[in-house]
């Protein structure tokens, strides 16, 4: 008994919709990062938007590192070994300078992967059309499959 009857009918309309889905994500994270601000300011008491933007490694090059704070008397705060944590900005802070920094470190990436996701997705869906069609081993097929791979080895260095 056949389970699916119509594979390639269904992974082309998969592929349709993850190609919408990732312009629908496109499209949040353009509204969050440029509308968000504004609408957290004006409706909530202590706005906060916490973005991470990856791995702090520290290691200090002789063993120890000398924190400083306001209200810690100076020598108190000391770092020993290396450490690895991972390092939030707030969007909401109040040093502008900053807060343009990491909006414009995230608009590319975002903008790269949303150029990846809407390539393959749309390579990807017309292979699965072609084959619902019937033509499996064809110059169309071998020349989308070429492109999916070029797709994936650009987005794997743009991801570095």
């Amino acid at each position: 008994m056949k389970l699916v009857s119509n594979l390639p009918g269904n992974l082309r309309s998969l592929f349709g919709f993850l190609r919408a889905l990732a312009v629908l994500s496109a499209v949040f994270w353009f509204l969050m990062l440029t509308f968000n601000a504004w609408i957290q300011k004006r409706f909530v008491d202590d706005p906060k938007l916490i973005v991470s933007i990856g791995t702090l490694a520290v290691n200090p090059p002789s063993g120890a590192t000398v924190l400083s704070s306001d209200s810690a008397r100076p020598g108190s705060l000391v770092m020993t070994g290396a450490a690895r944590r991972g390092l939030q900005v707030d969007l909401l802070s109040n040093d502008a300078v900053l807060v343009s920094a990491v909006r414009w470190t995230m608009l590319p990436s975002m903008a790269a992967s949303l150029a990846f996701a809407w390539l393959l997705f749309g390579s990807l869906r017309a292979v699965c059309g072609n084959i619902e069609r019937g033509e499996v081993f064809s110059q169309n097929n071998l020349r989308l499959m070429r492109g999916i791979g070029w797709t994936l080895v650009g987005f794997s260095l743009a991801a570095v």
